[in-house]
């Protein structure tokens, strides 16, 4: 019996937490989100964790977010995310975190 799609999601979660002073998450945190991806297609965990660790991958180290990474990665997850899974609040939350990032401020778009 494989394991319910919130398990592997938060098994991924766990892994990118105990990465969280790497600069670069861990292959295997990735592979635990393209594995949900794989077996559950129309879940939006899986698009949730790998947007997460596209952000976490995305910090460089002055405090700031590599913005071409993230939109070119990052934040196309987290539109599928939310397609996906309208009514689940860290999808709101993620793709709440991209509106901010590109869409506030002098108001430019990407």
């Amino acid at each position: 019996m494989s394991p319910h799609p919130i398990e592997l999601y938060e098994r991924g979660i766990e892994q990118l937490n105990s990465t969280a002073r790497n600069v670069r998450a861990s292959t295997a945190t990735q592979e635990v989100f393209l594995s949900l991806i794989k077996k559950f297609p129309y879940s939006p965990l899986g698009y949730l964790g790998m947007s997460y660790c596209y952000r976490h991958d995305a910090y460089v180290g002055a405090q700031r977010y590599d913005i071409e990474f993230l939109k070119n990665n990052a934040y196309p997850l987290a539109l599928k995310a939310l397609r996906l899974g309208p009514s689940i609040r860290a999808v709101h939350e993620n793709y709440a975190f991209f509106q901010e990032l590109f869409f506030i401020g002098e108001g430019e778009n990407f």
